[in-house]
């Protein structure tokens, strides 16, 4: 089954969204390595709350997904924006709540698995790996997917 690796930006993969440089380096390039290396198809995305509109997806298309593709050689697929998401899952759970009630009760782990089983781009027939420096690690399996949600800082005391 396809896996499709995710990265939050900021403090995961660049300092922050003024500060473009690479933090965890040796990490991220072990993390592609060993899911390249599975014999598995791999995709990657980016899934962060740093991407909020168009604006800001102009921006990360421009200057920060090129500059991540070539400091690891990769190609990033996927990164919906903080909108995007808010919509998919509001979408998805067919409820009434507001982009405000979405920002005090969506965490990052909880508004990556609502995500995932929401999407119109059918993700929830992939094995996903989500690596944030925020979160707290847990795995979920679901008929047709799995969702692995990994703290960066803690991943290499544990198998991949």
């Amino acid at each position: 089954m396809k896996s499709i690796i995710w990265f939050d930006l900021e403090e995961t993969i660049i300092k922050d969204w003024e500060h473009i440089e690479i933090i965890n380096f040796e990490k991220i390039k072990e993390i592609i390595k060993t899911h390249v290396n599975s014999n598995t198809e791999v995709s990657f995305g980016i899934f962060s709350f740093a991407i909020w509109d168009e604006k800001d997806i102009s921006h990360f298309e421009n200057i920060i997904k090129p500059f991540i593709e070539k400091v690891f050689n990769i190609k990033i697929e996927f990164y919906p924006s903080k909108n995007e998401m808010f919509n998919v899952i509001k979408a998805g759970l067919k409820k009434s709540f507001d982009f405000m009630d979405f920002n005090d009760f969506w965490n990052k782990s909880t508004a990556f698995i609502d995500f995932i089983k929401f999407s119109p781009l059918e993700l929830n027939k992939f094995n996903h790996f989500f690596f944030d420096d925020m979160v707290t690690n847990c795995s979920l399996k679901f008929d047709t997917f799995s969702i692995h949600i990994l703290n960066i800082d803690q991943v290499f005391n544990k198998k991949l």
